[in-house]
């Protein structure tokens, strides 16, 4: 599939049990990455001094302080989200629905509702090929928006939201990355307007929304044609305890593909 690593995630998880998801587009050169100052890094050096192994996400405004720094690292567990195939359509739908861990699942989104959110614009620059291609876009923070339903996870550093386009192209945003408690600067954003006239008309009432990702160098995070944003917690592929796999069943959103550590 095109971008397949862009559904991936990493769960990291210290010896006290804290755990955070990191996506994979966040930290990949290729996209987000190559736009941070300084790169996430698994550190064992800290000055001179030797140190357990600590996950240092170096964007985030907050550190270790509540934030996604995570010292002595017990385990690293790479995942894959599923994307949930869009129903069958004819012409592109003029709502974005919620689901996963939200208080109201399946709620729909018109532009007039985002309208009438937290609604900001923002300049945002990638690359097409090698051409830079500028957009101002116009929506409501991504944060905003699921804040609107409600979130049900009270320890979101360990959740992700899956985007989808009803092409069924998919995305992960770590809840980490999106959160401004955690990330500053331009935020994804869940847009109607990107500035060139491109998109439908809003008074037509068929407007399709877009998901942006400043810090992705390339484009592939920006999700067009939305049709569904998915919250889920990040589990390891095996329940704690337990000793057995977790079924897809069970955790429809979830599939670990591997876990390593040592």
């Amino acid at each position: 599939m095109k971008n397949g690593f862009l559904r991936d995630y990493v769960l990291v998880t210290g010896s006290g049990g804290e755990p955070v998801v990191v996506s994979e587009g966040e930290i990949d050169p290729s996209f987000g990455g190559i736009n941070a100052s300084m790169t996430d890094i698994v550190a064992y050096h800290q000055g001179s001094t030797t140190i357990s192994p600590t996950l240092i996400i170096p964007g985030d405004v907050n550190g270790s302080i509540g934030g996604r720094d995570i010292v002595d690292i017990s385990s690293i567990v790479i995942g894959t989200a599923r994307v949930p195939a869009p129903p069958p359509v004819t012409n592109p739908p003029p709502r974005v629905t919620l689901n996963g861990d939200v208080v109201t699942p399946g709620k729909a989104y018109s532009v007039s509702d985002v309208q009438a959110m937290t609604v900001s614009s923002q300049k945002d620059t990638f690359l097409q090929d090698s051409t830079p291609k500028n957009f101002t876009f116009t929506g409501t923070p991504l944060i905003t928006l699921l804040n609107s339903n409600g979130l049900t996870d009270t320890t979101p550093l360990d959740s992700y939201v899956v985007a989808t386009g009803i092409d069924e192209y998919g995305i992960v945003y770590s809840m980490g990355e999106i959160d401004p408690t955690y990330r500053t600067g331009n935020v994804a954003l869940v847009a109607y307007d990107d500035g060139t006239g491109t998109f439908p008309s809003i008074s037509g009432g068929s407007s399709l929304f877009r998901t942006t990702a400043p810090f992705d160098s390339k484009g592939g995070r920006y999700v067009s044609n939305l049709e569904t944003l998915a919250v889920t917690g990040a589990l390891p592929c095996f329940a704690a305890g337990r000793g057995s796999p977790l079924t897809t069943a069970q955790y429809p959103l979830r599939n670990c593909v591997s876990a390593t550590w040592s």
